[in-house]
């Protein structure tokens, strides 16, 4: 006759077995994870996305804006000349005498607004006008 509780032990040991190898396993997945940074924040080269950059710039139209509740966006783009990139912005919003204007706004995102001037002058516009149409084309 055989014994019924030493049946019970070997299937209680095969268990723990098993959840010891399923934990382990897991475990070892964890770390993997955590030493390739498999999380979809991480960017290799390190760069900000096209969204930060826009907002980025947005920022700084606003604030050269004299009523920034007023801007209304007909067009923004970022512009890539080799490693620098830009911001540039078709916009409407009220001037200093209560009328709505259309003008053009770029920025340089690679240095601080506070040690470059932003340009919003048609000259420096008509100057990079050409980047904007390559831009423009697929």
């Amino acid at each position: 006759m055989t014994n019924p509780c030493k049946r019970v032990d070997d299937t209680t040991d095969t268990i723990k077995i098993i959840m010891n190898v399923t934990i382990s396993l897991l475990f070892l997945v964890f770390i993997i994870a955590l030493c390739t940074g498999s999380g979809s924040d991480s960017d290799s080269s390190g760069s900000p996305d096209d969204f930060t950059l826009k907002y980025v710039g947005r920022q700084r139209l606003e604030a050269s804006l004299k009523d920034p509740d007023s801007l209304e966006i007909i067009e923004e783009r970022l512009i890539r000349d080799g490693g620098e990139v830009g911001y540039f912005a078709m916009f409407r919003a009220r001037n200093g005498f209560g009328g709505m204007s259309v003008e053009g706004f770029y920025t340089d995102l690679e240095n601080d607004p506070e040690q470059s001037d932003d340009k919003t002058s048609i000259e420096w516009l008509n100057k990079i006008e050409d980047q904007i149409l390559l831009y423009e084309q697929p």
